[in-house]
């Protein structure tokens, strides 16, 4: 059905059902207002150009509910096929994650480089997947799956290269992923800090524990809302706790030692002192 209306001055880009019914006055009822919809609006010059007025040619195209759902449906069926796509992907990429860490931790670094650059090729699907449903990209899946990834990267470099890498060399296109993944190292640093106690290399678990320490002070001074950055605050506090017991372990380690070569030399003393007599 299409309906005519001369206006003078008057030729917008988006014009609502309000104006159209001011517009055409009482043709445009209430009924009208509740089953139609605008699907074009075309501007054409005329003659009338000379009297300053422009010709509006409004084409209305009756919807219905069902049509209306159909169009949902169609936008909802979009939006479960790109979830469980990537419901795959992530998960594959969490494992790896996690594989990669260990690798690390045993110093079999080739195998940790392989399994991150599958991570990396994974995660690069998983963005390139939603571009249809972009609303996907921060739902907690992807999140946890950049999350993962952003740690055992971070645990990589800084452990071969003794840096910090930025979101832009790792390939983190979410600042709240990258901040979070840095948070959770704090808990595989921990890891690598007694390590070094076990091996009794208390001179790296202290260099290690420094790194902690550095981590969490530049994380703190992020002091946002838990809307801006979840889950930011809770990590904090657990990060906190584990660099705490960690400076305890390692005193620990240390006095412990003390003690020790306090009682070889007190052992040497003594076995010194019978030889002589």
């Amino acid at each position: 059905m299409q309906l005519n209306a001369k206006v003078d001055n008057y030729c917008p880009n988006h014009i609502t059902i309000g104006q159209v019914r001011h517009l055409l006055g009482s043709s445009m009822t209430q009924g009208w207002r509740s089953k139609y919809r605008f699907v074009s609006l075309f501007a054409s010059n005329t003659r009338e150009m000379i009297s300053r007025r422009v010709r509006l040619r409004l084409v209305i195209e009756f919807m219905s509910l069902e049509s209306i759902i159909d169009e949902v449906r169609e936008k909802l069926d979009k939006r479960d096929e790109a979830r469980e796509r990537i419901f795959e992907l992530t998960r594959n990429a969490v494992r790896l994650s996690a594989s990669a860490i260990k690798a690390i931790h045993r110093h079999e670094f080739d195998l940790a480089e392989d399994n991150i650059s599958k991570i990396r090729k994974t995660l690069s699907e998983v963005v390139d997947s939603l571009t249809d449903v972009p609303e996907l990209l921060h739902s907690g899946m992807v999140n946890t799956a950049f999350q993962e990834y952003t740690e055992a990267a971070l645990l990589m470099i800084l452990t071969k290269e003794s840096r910090y890498a930025p979101p832009e060399e790792i390939s983190v296109p979410f600042f709240d992923a990258y901040v979070l993944g840095l948070a959770d190292l704090i808990g595989e640093l921990r890891r690598s800090a007694l390590d070094s106690v076990c091996s009794e290399d208390v001179e790296q678990a202290v260099s290690i524990l420094g790194k902690m320490d550095e981590v969490l002070s530049n994380l703190i001074t992020l002091d946002y809302p838990e809307a801006i950055i979840p889950g930011l605050r809770h990590k904090c506090d657990i990060a906190r706790s584990l660099v705490e017991k960690t400076r305890g372990d390692i005193a620990n380690s240390v006095s412990n030692q003390k003690l020790v070569n306090e009682i070889k030399k007190l052992n040497e003393k003594l076995l010194g002192t019978k030889l002589g007599e």
